[in-house]
């Protein structure tokens, strides 16, 4: 029997990125990917999930799909997200139906750094070990906590969400994100209206002494 595969699926605020996986955490696709942003919408969504599937699809063979995982930024209930900044026209919305309707898969939706550091407790740095925490950097910060195997919500789904944090009047992913970064280095005095934090990072490897600054306080943070 041909074995069965999952589609691992990243919704973040500045792409969505599908492949296929084992049960053992193996990759067995590439990984596609599409941009999102404030603007990426439910339509948005299931027609962009429908390509990737079939870009996948065509990849795997006749190895069939047995379910779904979609990591996700923001605050993650069963089945729906809130309080996401990055993909506010998704709020609310219950994106297992979504996915069941688009793709007719069984599907589980998770905060995206715990899917993150489940990953690691159960593939990766943390194999083998009960109590792991992880931490994320990307467009935000996001964070996840297992506890004797499995993943802690807390009493509100707040468990781990570093992001939160509060620092300098404002909370940390303000400056621990790539829009953080970009925010630092313009008020430090650099310009570039396509400046992004890769750009950054890339300028102060080559000694631009703004750059260094931004990511030396990045860095402290």
């Amino acid at each position: 029997m041909t074995e069965p595969y999952y589609l691992g699926v990243d919704l973040g605020g500045t792409q969505l990125r599908m492949a296929a996986v084992t049960s053992a955490g193996r990759l067995a696709s590439p990984m596609f990917s599409v941009p999102t942003g404030k603007e990426f919408s439910p339509e948005n969504l299931r027609e962009n999930l429908q390509a990737l599937a079939d870009k996948v699809r065509t990849e795997i063979g006749e190895h069939p799909i047995a379910a779904l995982g979609l990591g996700i930024t923001g605050q993650v209930f069963d089945v729906h997200m809130g309080n996401s900044d990055f993909l506010p026209l998704l709020n609310g919305e219950n994106l297992v139906a979504l996915v069941n309707e688009t793709l007719n898969l069984p599907a589980k939706i998770e905060n995206d750094a715990r899917c993150f550091v489940l990953a690691e407790a159960r593939f990766g740095a943390g194999r083998g070990l009960q109590n792991v925490v992880g931490i994320t950097l990307g467009t935000g910060v996001g964070g996840g906590v297992i506890v004797n195997g499995k993943i802690v919500h807390g009493a509100n789904r707040y468990a781990g969400e570093v992001w939160s944090i509060p620092l300098r009047g404002k909370w940390l992913e303000h400056f621990v994100s790539g829009s953080g970064i970009v925010q630092t280095y313009k008020e430090s005095g650099g310009e570039g209206a396509e400046i992004d934090a890769a750009k950054i990072a890339a300028l102060a490897r080559n000694g631009d002494a703004i750059a260094q600054k931004t990511y030396d306080a990045f860095a402290e943070d």
